[in-house]
């Protein structure tokens, strides 16, 4: 962003002083590609798809088409051990170890199985984090953690019961709330709540928030949009995503501070790391042992190996699999290289190197304009990700 893209009459001294420190208006690609090639991040994330079953039908789920419904053995546990050992051996003792689906909590035998092996590991460094729909969640699965991070998803009842509905068709919002409020009362957890936009729910946001209060729900808050996909035939959002993004850089925002929420997310963080996917060490580990870099992995690009083979170092086995993913780094990347936004947007990487959208997680203009006007009147101390 150049320093004629918006009035800085509207700024005070001290508000520019603050956006130029912030590289709101440099150009980043230098000091992102200097900043990016040697940075180690400090947790090696890895995902862990517990199972590819579900308990709900949600029409719009981009999995709907996935017909595998695998559940991890103990041969899957045992590699995702042998692995982890293995990156240790490789000088690696930090880890994020994130659950994911289907939903994981249908088999919570068999996250606590992996949670109690990796915990018993010498010198190791854990957290832990699932996604989760929440259904099945439990104070009594949680206190099993030192501390757990939860990603869910949650809209208000006339909209959860029909969007999420169990496979028998019956609504799960009640129960979804109850089992929120349980958990928001735990001190070893930390919750984040998606709200999935769309058409049908768009002018809701505020009563939604409304409810989290009266709930006394603390949680973390990120809307997002539902994409439509050709064979969920039994869902179409309406709404434009460039309406959306407006809406989200501006109205939502005006919500979340009214009711007390932080604004996590924005599009003016310089990233002076690579993408998670790109750790050296970080992987998806499917059900069936197959592949992915990261959660982001869909199971239509996981990558098959034999795992019936014995291998000295794994780490770097499994590593050599899933190398041509890797390499697709957004700073080797000639378009991405000569784009001042690369420091803000991390440039094409595996999920998204398509078109280029450098902006796609909020309207730039909008955003701005909103953050300018939300600092003027006090509010800078909800922007807690600038």
């Amino acid at each position: 962003m150049n320093d004629n893209s918006i009035n800085e009459e509207l700024l005070s001294k001290i508000e520019l002083e603050y956006l130029i420190k912030k590289n709101f208006f440099s150009n980043n690609v230098q000091k992102y590609l200097d900043a990016t090639v040697n940075l180690k991040r400090k947790y090696t994330t890895i995902t862990i798809n517990v199972t590819e079953h579900c308990n709900l039908k949600c029409p719009y789920c981009y999995q709907n088409n996935f017909e595998n419904e695998g559940t991890l053995t103990s041969k899957s546990i045992n590699i995702i051990i042998d692995y982890i050992e293995s990156v240790m051996r490789n000088g690696e003792q930090n880890f994020y170890i994130y659950f994911f689906g289907g939903e994981p909590l249908l088999y919570k035998n068999k996250i606590l199985e992996i949670k109690s092996k990796i915990e018993q590991i010498p010198k190791i460094n854990v957290i832990f984090g699932i996604g989760t729909n929440s259904y099945l969640l439990t104070p009594e699965f949680l206190n099993e953690f030192n501390h757990i991070i939860i990603d869910t998803v949650l809209t208000l009842k006339e909209d959860q019961d029909i969007m999420r509905p169990t496979k028998g068709g019956n609504g799960t919002y009640d129960k979804i709330i109850n089992n929120l409020r349980e958990a928001s009362k735990l001190k070893n957890i930390t919750l984040n709540i998606d709200y999935n936009t769309h058409n049908g729910n768009l002018y809701d946001f505020e009563n939604f928030l409304k409810l989290l209060n009266q709930e006394q729900i603390k949680a973390n808050i990120e809307c997002y949009y539902l994409d439509n996909y050709d064979f969920n035939l039994n869902f179409n959002n309406t709404l434009n995503y460039d309406d959306f993004l407006k809406w989200k850089s501006s109205i939502a925002i005006r919500l979340l501070i009214k009711y007390g929420f932080s604004i996590k997310g924005s599009p003016f963080v310089p990233y002076n790391f690579e993408c998670d996917g790109y750790n050296e060490w970080s992987i998806k580990l499917f059900s069936d042992t197959s592949l992915g870099i990261c959660n982001a992995t869909h199971y239509n690009k996981r990558i098959k190996w034999n795992s019936a083979l014995k291998h000295e170092n794994i780490a770097k086995h499994l590593q050599q699999k899933i190398s041509n993913f890797k390499e697709n780094k957004s700073k080797f990347n000639s378009q991405c290289q000569n784009c001042s936004l690369i420091g803000l947007c991390k440039g094409k990487i595996y999920c998204h190197d398509e078109l280029c959208k450098p902006m796609d997680s909020y309207d730039f203009d909008t955003f701005i304009n909103e953050y300018i006007y939300q600092t003027k009147i006090g509010n800078a101390k909800f922007f807690t990700s600038i």
